[in-house]
């Protein structure tokens, strides 16, 4: 199936509900304020001049339409990425943790965001810093700055932090030999969970096979 580009009546007609709805449409019904963001979001890449009203709907709509506008912006794509790695210093923990997850989805094109979720890693909430594990995890870019990050997160107590740091490290392959005596540690630890302890060995042996011999027994 081949995809067009909308006609430009149609974004227009779209664009202008969006003026509409920040600020000057206090009456407009709720499925309207919360429609509209969708809708950009489903024109994709040709909805970038839309941005920066998704960006106001994020920063200070009702909680529906931030995350709709959240998804909207990570479906707008590359055009949209300076404005949602913006919101990773957003007061909302909730923001923050909604699009350290949704730039998963950007792919190599997320390189410009890696040192915004690296520093997220740091971030106040435990969820939040889950969330940017993950998806530095996903993207598996800049293994020199992220697999010492991911190392440093393995170490937080809290398991929200722990465990997506320790998965996200398995997903590095050879470039996360660095980190094998830490996730040899974590197989040995009581309190890693037994899933996890079995996916790092099964992982062992992709990251640094002359440490196979060194990997715990399966309990």
């Amino acid at each position: 199936m081949r995809y067009e580009t909308p006609p430009p009546s149609l974004f227009r007609g779209l664009l202008r509900l969006v003026r509409q709805q920040i600020g000057w449409d206090n009456e407009a019904p709720r499925y309207r304020a919360a429609a509209t963001p969708t809708a950009f979001g489903l024109l994709g890449p040709a909805a970038a001049p839309a941005v920066p009203h998704l960006l106001a709907y994020a920063r200070s709509g009702s909680e529906e339409v931030r995350d709709r506008s959240i998804d909207a912006l990570a479906s707008i794509g590359p055009p949209a990425l300076p404005a949602l790695t913006n919101l990773l210093s957003h007061t909302s923990r909730d923001i923050r943790r909604r699009v350290a997850d949704r730039l998963g989805r950007f792919g190599t094109n997320a390189a410009p965001a890696i040192p915004a979720l690296v520093a997220v890693l740091n971030d106040s909430d435990a969820a939040v810093q889950g969330a940017a594990a993950a998806t530095l995890g996903t993207l598996q870019l800049e293994p020199a700055v992220v697999v010492p990050a991911l190392m440093s997160a393995a170490g937080v107590p809290a398991p929200e932090v722990r465990c997506p740091a320790l998965k996200a490290l398995l997903r590095f392959g050879p470039h996360a030999q660095p980190a094998l005596p830490l996730l040899l540690d974590a197989c040995r630890a009581p309190d890693t969970d037994t899933n996890l302890a079995a996916e790092i060995r099964r992982a062992l042996p992709t990251i640094g096979p002359e440490f196979l011999t060194n990997a715990p027994p399966s309990p």
